[in-house]
C-alpha cells in the first residue's frame, strides 16, 4: 500500500482491494491515473531543469571561451607592443643636439633678428615628400633636391627645413642595416650620404646665391 505523496508519485500503478463508495471506477484506477499524472508532470519539470542546466552550462563555455580570447589578445598585444619598444629607433646624442641647435637658431633669428620663417607649414612638409622621394632608396633625383632648396628664402627658412626633416626613415641603398639597409637620418646626414662632395656643395651655392650663410 502506498502510504505517501512520493511513493504514489515513484509508483503510479498503486493496488488497492476496496473502490470508491458509489463509483464504477475503483481505487486501484483512480489512484493509477493520479499517479501517472504526477509522474508526467514531475517529468516535465525535470526536463525544464535539465533544459535550464544546458542552457547555462552553454553561457559558462561562451563566458570562458570569450575570457580565453580575450586573454590571448592581450598576451599578443603585449607582445607586439614589447617589440615595438625594443626596435623602436632611439636618436642618437649628435642627433638630437642637431634638432635641438636647429630650434634654438630658429628662436634667436625671431628674436634678435626679426627673421622668420617664409614658408607656410604646408610648405615645409611638401619640400621634406619631395626631398624624401629624391634620396629613398637607390638613385639620388639631384635635380629635385635642387629645386626644394632654391624654394628657401632665408635663414629661418633652413632650419625651419631642417626641423619638419627631423629623423627620417627610410632606405639607405647599401647604407645602414638589412633589411633594406634602413638608416634614420636628420637632413645634413642624409644628403651627406646620398649626395656626392660636388653636390652637396651645389646645394650650399644655392644657399649662398639666395644670401643665406647656412652650410651643409
Amino acid at each position: 500500500m502506498v502510504k505517501t505523496f512520493e511513493e504514489l508519485v515513484a509508483n503510479p500503478i498503486v493496488v488497492l482491494k476496496r473502490k470508491i463508495p458509489g463509483k464504477g471506477l475503483s481505487v486501484e484506477a483512480t489512484l493509477s491515473l493520479v499517479g501517472i499524472g504526477l509522474a508526467l508532470i514531475s517529468m516535465r519539470k525535470d526536463k525544464k531543469k535539465v533544459g535550464g542546466v544546458r542552457e547555462y552550462a552553454s553561457r559558462q563555455y561562451t563566458r570562458v571561451k570569450e575570457s580565453s580570447m580575450t586573454t590571448k589578445a592581450l598576451i599578443v598585444g603585449g607582445l607586439a607592443v614589447g617589440i615595438y619598444l625594443l626596435f623602436k629607433y632611439k636618436p642618437t646624442v649628435e642627433q638630437k643636439k642637431e634638432l635641438a641647435a636647429a630650434q634654438s637658431e630658429l628662436d634667436r633669428l625671431a628674436k634678435e633678428e626679426g627673421i622668420v620663417p617664409s614658408l607656410v607649414d604646408a610648405q615645409y612638409a611638401s619640400l621634406v615628400a619631395v626631398i624624401f622621394k629624391a634620396i629613398d632608396k637607390c638613385g639620388t633625383e639631384t635635380d629635385a633636391i635642387y629645386r626644394s632648396f632654391r624654394s628657401l628664402n632665408n635663414e629661418a627658412d633652413v632650419y625651419r627645413l631642417i626641423i619638419e626633416w627631423g629623423i627620417a626613415k627610410y632606405d639607405g641603398c647599401f647604407e645602414g642595416k638589412l633589411p633594406f639597409w634602413t638608416v634614420h637620418y636628420t637632413l645634413s646626414q642624409a644628403l651627406a650620404s646620398d649626395l656626392w662632395g660636388h653636390e652637396v656643395d651645389i646645394v650650399n651655392q644655392i644657399l649662398y646665391d639666395s644670401g643665406i650663410k647656412y652650410r651643409f
